[in-house]
C-alpha cells in the first residue's frame, strides 16, 4: 500500500519541483542583477566590496540548486508512468523467473490453432446446409 501512495503523490512531488526551480532560477537572476549593480558601486579599492561578494555567493548557490532539482525533475516518472513502471516491471519480473510462464507461447498458439480450426469446421457446415436446396 505504500508504494501505490508514493506513485500517486509523484505529480504533486513533480510540481512542488517546479515551483523550487523557478524560486531558485528567480533568485539567480536577481543575483545576477545585483552582482552587476554592486560591481559599478565605487569601493575601497582595497577591499573587496561585501555585496558583490553575497550576490555572488548566492547566484552560484541558486544556480546550482535549480540545476539540481531540473535533473531531479527530469528521472521523475508521472503517476501514469510510475504505475506503468511498477505493474509492468513486477509483471516481466515474474515472467522471466516463472518456467510455467515460459510454456505459455506454445500453449497459447495450439489453444488458438484449435479454436480456428473449430470455427472453421462450423463455418463450411453451416454453408454446406445453405447450400443445399431442399
Amino acid at each position: 500500500m505504500n508504494t501505490f501512495y508514493w506513485i500517486t503523490r509523484l505529480d504533486s512531488i513533480d510540481k512542488l519541483l517546479l515551483g523550487f526551480i523557478v524560486i531558485a532560477f528567480a533568485v539567480f537572476f536577481v543575483c545576477l542583477i545585483g552582482f552587476g549593480v554592486a560591481l559599478d558601486e565605487d569601493y575601497d579599492e582595497n577591499k573587496e566590496n561585501p555585496a558583490v561578494k553575497y550576490f555572488k555567493k548566492s547566484g552560484i548557490i541558486s544556480f546550482i540548486v535549480a540545476i539540481v532539482l531540473s535533473t531531479i525533475n527530469t528521472f521523475l516518472p508521472s503517476t501514469e508512468d510510475g504505475y506503468l513502471i511498477w505493474g509492468i516491471g513486477g509483471t516481466f519480473e515474474y515472467l522471466k523467473s516463472s518456467d510455467k510462464a515460459k510454456e505459455l507461447p506454445d500453449k497459447v498458439i495450439e489453444a488458438v490453432d484449435a479454436y480456428l480450426d473449430l470455427q472453421i469446421n462450423k463455418l463450411q457446415d453451416s454453408k454446406e446446409e445453405t447450400d443445399s436446396v431442399k
